[in-house]
């Protein structure tokens, strides 16, 4: 792939970073990542350290692109409730499919065990694990999917309260 000049990329909103690949004939990849400032780096890896780069670079993005709950909220619910927890075989149907939380209410989804696929509007996914939170915006269609049979997760509902 050949870069012919700065002024010729394209940056969209919300876009953080690009990654490309591309084998030459002695299976080399060569990733070329374009940011958000512009900046074109270069480098050839092995096709084994390609998967470990971009999961690494993935991982990265994903933390920094996950909304923030607001400091102006406060649990009031959590699903399921007591002691237990929504498993890989007992999610729900309806949160499998695409649905929203009502206005002025957040979400957190907490993983306790496992991997699960957190998707928002269809155009961004979370790979949340017990280390990243997934946080839902009011009036937000999202999704989520099993990603591991060890799966167990929460969903606690947070609202937003008046300053005093």
């Amino acid at each position: 792939m050949k870069v012919q000049s700065k002024s010729r990329a394209l940056v969209i909103a919300r876009v953080i970073a690009m990654l490309v690949f591309s084998c030459d004939d002695r299976t080399k990849v060569h990733a070329f990542e374009i940011g958000p400032t512009l900046g074109i780096a270069h480098a050839s890896i092995s096709e084994r350290g390609v998967t470990r780069w971009a999961n690494a670079r993935t991982r990265l993005l994903l933390r920094m692109a996950m909304p923030e709950l607001p400091s102006n909220t406060e649990k009031y619910s959590q699903v399921p409730t007591l002691d237990l927890a929504f498993t890989a075989t007992t999610i729900p149907p309806g949160l499998k499919q695409d649905h929203t939380t009502k206005a002025r209410t957040w979400g957190v989804i907490r993983v306790l065990k496992g991997l699960l696929e957190y998707t928002i509007d269809d155009a961004e996914s979370f790979e949340l694990s017990p280390s990243l939170l997934g946080i839902i915006e009011p009036e937000r269609k999202h999704h989520v999917n099993a990603l591991s049979d060890d799966l167990e997760f929460v969903v606690e509902f947070h609202r937003e309260v008046e300053n005093v």
